[in-house]
Order: C-alpha cells, then structure tokens, then sequence
C-alpha cells in the first residue's frame, strides 16, 4: 500500500512542503502585484468589504489553478530528487535493493492527486469564480477606464442545434443584448435585445434576414418587438452565470460536444482534459534529468530547461487551440497532437533511465 513506509511518506511529505511553498509565494506575488495595480479603484469603491476581496483573490487562483499546480509539482519533482542525489541518498536507497521505479510512487501519487483537483477546480470551482470575478468587477470597479476588459462575444447553443450570439448580458431586465440568431446561413435574425424567457423569448428591433436567389443576404421583414416561438433555449442556458466557452463547465463542455460537433466547443473540452494530465508529464519527463549520476550535477540548469520546456509546452498548446477553433486542425488532433508527442519522447527516456531498459 503507498504512503505505508517511512520513505515514501519522507517523499512524499518534502514534494508538499515545496509544492505549496511555491504555490504560496508566487500566488502572493501575483496578488500583491495585482492589488497594487487596481489600487485605486478599489479605494474608489468604498463599500467593499475585505472579505469580498480576498474571495475574489481566491477565485482569480482557480483561473491560473490548470497551470500552477503541475508547475508546482515540476519545482517540487525537481527539488527532491535532486536533493536526495546530491547528498547521495538516493545511492543509500539503491544500496539498500530499492528499484527507482518504486522511488517515484510518491511522485505519481502527487501527479494523481493534482489531475483531481484541476479536473474538480475545471468542473466546479472555475465556473463560479468566472461568475464572481465578473459580477466583481461589473459591482466595485466600474469606474476602473485604464483596465475595463471588453466582453467578448457569447454564444449560446439551443435545443435545435442553432446558435445565439450576443454580446452582453442586462441582469437587471434580463435581456440579452445586440443578438443574433444564426438558424442558418440563408437564415438570420439580428435584433438589438430578446428576453431570456425560454417559452415565448420577445425580442426588440428585430430585422429578418434572408438569402436571395442571387446568393445575397438582404432584409426580409422588420419589427419593432417579435415574439419567437420557434426558438428552442436548453432551460440551463437561461443566463444564470452566463458563461463564455472556455469557462464552462467540464461535463456541459463534453455533453454539448457529444451533442453536436463545434470547433470551439471540441477545442476547450480537449484543452481541460490535457491541462489535467499534465502533471503526470511533468513527472515522467523531470525524473530521468535529476536522477542521473554525476559528481557536478547542474542543478540550476536543470531548473532552466524544464521551467523553459514548461513555457514551450503551453505555448503550443496555445497555439493548438487558436489553430483548432478555427478548424485549420480538428481540435482532438491539434490539442493531443503535442501532449502526446511529448509524452512518447519523455516515456522513453523514463523507461531507459528509471526502469532500466
């Protein structure tokens, strides 16, 4: 059973001891920085309670969670492994018939534990705290002109397999605002606001627009208000959160993929799954470079390549997901395409040095 010899639990107890040491000091970091930055607009907000600050601290740590924790995990991998190298007790432990490949349980117990808690932060936490970071901002700082974000465009994906897009979101009239229904592409309605009611949605200033014969689309009918009874809401995509793609939840990501193939939709959903099993990446490509035996074993440069291969590696992934929105690749091969090309190279090198082949 792992964690049941003193070994693994010393293992396993110094990894945490760097992991939220590193967590804690560089989230601190970014707070710092980032409060010093909006100063003065939280002085300008007056009425915010401290609390309220700290909570919206916290949730602004769930957006980042997918890249702090294997980075974490990287730092504290390298940490103990290079430290029981260089004071030879990792020899001792050879000395003694232990295999390397029992050495790194402790390793892949933390790589296990950090795939839950960014799959469980994807599903639940990062949807509320997109949520409260946008009411935030919208409450305490609207008077903030040098840092006020513009909204991006919303999509939201009906019963029919059509598609609402609009740009903001009115909570107080519950309307959403500067919409377009795209039914097809000979078949759209733009309108300048519809109520988000899901059995009889009304919108205003509604303009129909068709496909003429000559394959252009003009303005076939106007109103001034239009009752929609053929639009079909999903009753959860009442704009409760009012979420962009990106932070959706995890199932609903998966669930309206399996619906319907969308490039955006697909992109995100295979993005949050590989961001989740990157911690076991950054184990298996870690260990073979700091298990290896050398009287000057250049622990700084070890830092270096794997802090700048772990900037390389979302860097690509970043790019694989502008290239799978926009379907220059499908997103499952564009997402896994480099995960998995990395971990094959890593694996092998993990096999010939920590198993010994």
């Amino acid at each position: 059973m792992i964690l049941s010899r003193i070994w693994e639990r010393y293992l396993f107890k110094e990894t945490l001891k760097v992991f939220f040491l590193f967590l804690g000091v560089f989230y601190f970091l970014y707070a710092s920085i980032h409060y010093s930055t909006h100063m003065q607009d939280f002085l300008r907000s007056v009425n915010v309670p401290v609390i309220d600050i700290c909570i919206y601290y916290a949730y602004h740590f769930s957006k980042v969670a997918h890249l702090l924790l294997p980075l974490a995990l990287l730092i504290g991998t390298i940490k103990v492994l290079t430290t029981l190298n260089a004071n030879r007790e990792l020899v001792a432990l050879q000395a003694c018939g232990m295999k390397l490949i029992s050495l790194m349980r402790p390793f892949f117990l933390m790589a296990t534990l950090c795939t839950f808690l960014s799959l469980f932060n994807f599903e639940f936490v990062a949807p509320k705290s997109a949520v409260y970071i946008r009411d935030f901002r919208i409450s305490h700082l609207k008077n903030d002109q040098r840092h006020k974000e513009t909204e991006a465009v919303q999509v939201l994906h009906l019963k029919d397999h059509t598609k609402l897009v609009y740009q903001t979101y009115d909570k107080e009239r519950k309307l959403y605002l500067d919409v377009i229904w795209i039914r097809s592409i000979d078949d759209i309605w733009k309108m300048k606001g519809i109520s988000n009611n899901p059995r009889g949605p009304i919108g205003y200033f509604v303009d129909h627009l068709k496909r003429n014969p000559d394959g252009l689309l003009v303005k076939a009918e106007s109103f001034s208000t239009y009752t929609f009874t053929d639009l079909q809401w999903y009753p959860e995509r009442q704009h409760k959160e009012g979420l962009s793609v990106e932070s959706r939840r995890l199932s609903q990501l998966a669930r309206l993929a399996f619906q319907k193939y969308d490039p955006m939709i697909s992109t995100h959903l295979f993005y949050k799954c590989v961001a989740s099993l990157l911690p076991f990446l950054v184990v298996i490509a870690s260990a073979p470079f700091c298990l290896r035996y050398s009287r000057n074993m250049q622990v700084f440069f070890i830092y270096t390549i794997a802090l700048f291969g772990f900037l390389t590696f979302f860097t690509m992934m970043d790019a694989a997901v502008i290239l799978g929105e926009n379907q220059v690749f499908a997103p499952l091969a564009a997402l896994f395409t480099p995960f998995a090309l990395c971990l094959t190279f890593f694996t092998w090198k993990f096999y010939r040095k920590v198993c010994g082949i």
